[in-house]
């Protein structure tokens, strides 16, 4: 009984470290060059002079995060704050580029989705949800700062617009898509899983 204990624990901490080294390699060959494009579209226009740090300092922090958490699957086996960590730097990491373009009017506000998704497929529909949340907190406080000229624009050239029908129609539709991605994400998973 306890070698089939044993046994069960070892092959869910495999599918556990399969499951999340695929949503590192996911960060590192779908965000990552969004990420650098952006930047290098951003900072590459005849208007804009960035300086090479404002570039390369988010594209090596995202780098870097993603080897460390590739080196931590192999090392170790308690995950559950890593998950989290993992979630958690994915949302900060959309925010930034949500910053980066546009912030309030930015056209990669759809990013905090996968996100979502990506929780409730390593974790649950409760972590999904939550993280739906704290997206949505992020964006809210981003957008607000920056329509209310807390927070300057990335650029001194970036023009900073309420959204189409209102920041909070904005943020409604956000949460909800979250919410109902994080719903239907964790049953598909549940049935796959069966």
């Amino acid at each position: 009984m306890a070698l089939k204990s044993w046994s069960l624990k070892v092959r869910t901490l495999l599918a556990l470290q399969h499951e999340v080294g695929w949503l590192v390699a996911a960060r590192l060959v779908m965000f990552l060059p969004l990420l650098t494009g952006v930047s290098l579209v951003i900072c590459g226009s005849q208007r804009m002079s960035c300086q090479p740090r404002s570039i390369i300092a988010p594209v090596l922090l995202v780098i870097g995060f993603s080897v460390i958490s590739l080196a931590y699957l192999r090392y170790f086996t308690s995950h559950r704050l890593f998950i989290y960590s993992q979630i958690l730097f994915d949302l900060a990491a959309v925010t930034w580029l949500v910053y980066m373009s546009g912030g309030p009017i930015s056209p990669f506000l759809f990013l905090y989705i996968p996100v979502t998704m990506a929780a409730a497929i390593v974790r649950s529909r409760n972590t999904a949800l939550v993280a739906s949340a704290i997206g949505a907190a992020l964006y809210s406080v981003l957008a607000t700062a920056m329509l209310d000229r807390k927070l300057a624009t990335f650029n001194e050239f970036q023009v900073i617009a309420a959204p189409a029908g209102g920041l909070l129609t904005q943020i409604l539709g956000l949460i909800s898509a979250m919410a109902l991605i994080a719903v239907a994400t964790s049953f598909l998973v549940r049935k796959v899983n069966l």
